[in-house]
């Protein structure tokens, strides 16, 4: 993942737009790359969380005409399937509004450093596709974060749906990954099964 990020930020340098390293999705693939590296879930779920729902937006952007960078296929095609993979392993709750906090940090930091005229996540203005639903900037602003915040929260419920049943190893219980008491890991026995009448010798 990190080797795709790297071929894809030293194309955007290459060609005069290292502004653009900044897109919510690149920042994204960044922290999914870091985290599986360094094996920290926080920070690759909160990339994760953001390519599960800005790969989507990208590829309706492209088909829209958008223009399309070769390398950013692989940051956004390739950094989705990643997140898909590391979010079927365990990562810790809270990433719905951690994810919303660093978004909204993000754009801080690229309305502080980037150029206006490219308004990178929509950092200075409303997008025009969606211009006319908004009297002002700031009621644009707080329905992004809002509407950010209902989706990854509504993500993190349903985190469970994309993940395999574990089965258990031979000669071990079956354990529910939402129920941790330990009294109900397996069936109790009860007089009259066979089992329960064989360990009291009837």
């Amino acid at each position: 993942m990190l080797c795709c990020v790297l071929v894809h930020f030293g194309s955007c340098i290459h060609s005069g737009h290292s502004a653009e390293i900044l897109w919510a999705c690149h920042v994204a693939a960044t922290a999914l790359g870091l985290g599986c590296v360094i094996g920290n879930h926080t920070l690759g779920g909160i990339g994760a969380f953001c390519l599960l729902v800005g790969t989507p937006l990208w590829a309706l952007d492209i088909l829209c005409g958008a223009p399309l960078a070769f390398t950013s296929i692989f940051t956004h095609a390739g950094g989705f399937g990643v997140a898909v993979v590391f979010l079927q392993s365990e990562v810790p709750s809270g990433l719905w509004w951690k994810t919303t906090l660093g978004l909204a940090g993000l754009q801080l930091v690229t309305r502080c450093i980037t150029p206006v005229e490219l308004n990178i996540n929509a950092a200075f203005e409303i997008y025009a596709s969606v211009a006319p639903w908004f009297p002002n900037y700031l009621s644009y602003l707080l329905s992004l974060l809002g509407g950010t915040l209902l989706v990854f929260y509504v993500l993190e419920r349903n985190l469970w749906r994309i993940r395999p049943r574990r089965w258990p190893l031979a000669g071990q219980p079956f354990r529910d990954p939402n129920h941790n008491d330990p009294h109900h890991d397996s069936p109790q026995p009860v007089p009259g099964d066979v089992l329960f009448d064989r360990q009291n010798g009837e």
